[in-house]
């Protein structure tokens, strides 16, 4: 199957199994064709691998894309109102979208795009009523095509994707259209065009932003305290010792030159060896270093790869180098002191870090980390209460898998002792995405009763 063959099948696909109108009210029949207008247009897109398709649309410009195509197709068949309208229904567009490439999911990934996880939701407003919400099942990508279209240009392809989006929204609204009118017309029977006017008024709902952190003006924010044991067992003459640092500094992320200079000489002393001490010591070396996720030691990881003579080693070293790049995008995360706030200390700073990232690993471990040591901690409690606020209500892709974090949320905010993150715990109690989520929140909300 080509590629283009899947551009079909994923403009059919989103429409195929929309929501249905047979659980709706029932309106009685209108002759009134309502016009729309775009109140809201958001648009998150997520990748399935942070290191593909660097040439390809960036998601910001993606959108732009989308909603103005969007906007120009409504008007050119006639949907689109203007200001002379009166039977005008707002729309909130929403499209979840997961770019995709050839192998992501394998450990030999391709720098070509296939297709995306896609849906749509489209809520139909008159004032702050919901007329009619329409979302399209998800369209997951197509099996069995993973070799398919490889020569096909990448850069048209995403538009062709981006095009079946549009229309697929736009034939959407048209589907939908008969229904919403009808549902309009009922609801706004016997009022004058001034009165239909002032009914589309809504409540605009202030958004909800996180508190900007102060930043740090040093990247060297981990004290020299912490890090001198480390330095000191580096130093030290049994081998034994040394790669028992090593394996300690696995569950680190240190920021460090010094250090890591340390465990890189471990490396370049060791490499070139055929001594199974030696090979022992540069296997743990070589992972330490690896795992630091600090981009400059990445040459060395690739030498030990090409150069050394051990076999066992070159196969350990081919694996650090796909960890290390991995590892690298989260230290850059966890280190970037420009969202680090002075008030915390360094692990804090770390978790908090963790926590903006978004990366479901870092955040698992970020959030029981603050459960056994940072309970109290008003500014991490904060970030999580925000968190849930803004992510748990939605089935994003983009936070899909994300449910034990957020159960873990309102444990932390549950036992915290702060009455004040009830209200938040009784809301997800009702309407978090995820019933394992809804169930937590209820049973720690308990608590702060």
């Amino acid at each position: 199957m080509s590629r283009i063959s899947s551009l079909i099948l994923l403009a059919a696909g989103l429409l195929s199994g929309c929501a249905s109108h047979e659980t709706a009210p029932t309106y009685p029949h209108s002759d009134i064709a309502v016009k729309y207008h775009i109140r809201h247009f958001a648009m998150d897109m997520a990748t399935s691998d942070s290191d593909l398709g660097k040439n390809l649309l960036q998601p910001g410009k993606a959108k732009v894309l989308v909603q103005t195509q969007l906007i120009k197709k409504l008007r050119d068949k006639g949907l689109l109102a203007d200001k002379n309208d009166v039977n005008v229904v707002d729309l909130d567009i929403f499209v979840d979208y997961v770019r995709h490439f050839v192998g992501d999911g394998t450990p030999f990934p391709t720098d070509k795009l296939r297709e995306p996880n896609m849906r749509l939701t489209i809520t139909n407003y008159l004032g702050d009523e919901v007329l009619y919400f329409h979302e399209s099942p998800v369209f997951d990508r197509v099996k069995g095509v993973a070799l398919g279209g490889m020569l096909d240009d990448d850069q048209k392809l995403q538009y062709a994707y981006l095009s079946a989006t549009v229309n697929s929204l736009i034939e959407a609204t048209e589907d939908d259209r008969q229904f919403v009118s009808d549902a309009f017309s009922f609801k706004t029977k016997g009022l004058n065009e001034e009165a239909i006017i002032a009914k589309r008024r809504y409540t605009e709902k202030p958004p909800i932003v996180e508190s900007k952190p102060v930043g740090l003006a040093s990247k060297d924010y981990i004290p020299s305290t912490v890090v001198q044991p480390y330095l000191q067992a580096l130093a030290s003459g049994d081998r034994d010792k040394r790669i028992d640092t090593d394996k300690a500094l696995l569950g680190t992320w240190f920021y460090s030159k010094e250090l890591y200079d340390r465990v890189q000489k471990q490396v370049l002393d060791n490499y070139l060896g055929t001594d199974p001490e030696m090979v022992k010591e540069a296997i743990w070396a070589t992972k330490a270093l690896a795992y630091s996720g600090l981009e400059q030691y990445r040459s060395t990881v690739v030498d030990v790869a090409n150069l050394t003579k051990d076999e066992k080693l070159k196969k350990y070293a081919l694996k650090y180098q796909r960890t290390m790049t991995e590892r690298v995008v989260m230290a850059k995360a966890i280190h970037d002191v420009s969202t680090m706030d002075p008030s915390l200390d360094w692990r804090a700073n770390q978790l908090s870090n963790m926590l903006r990232s978004g990366d479901g690993d870092l955040r698992d471990f970020a959030v029981k980390t603050i459960y056994k040591d940072y309970g109290k901690n008003a500014y991490l409690l904060a970030q999580l209460s925000h968190i849930l606020d803004t992510e748990a209500r939605s089935d994003h892709f983009r936070y899909g898998g994300q449910s034990d974090f957020y159960a873990w949320a309102c444990r932390v905010l549950g036992v915290s002792g702060d009455k004040g993150y009830k209200p938040l715990l009784d809301d997800m109690a009702q309407h978090a995405a995820s019933p394992m989520v809804r169930e937590y929140a209820e049973k720690f909300a308990g608590k702060l009763d």
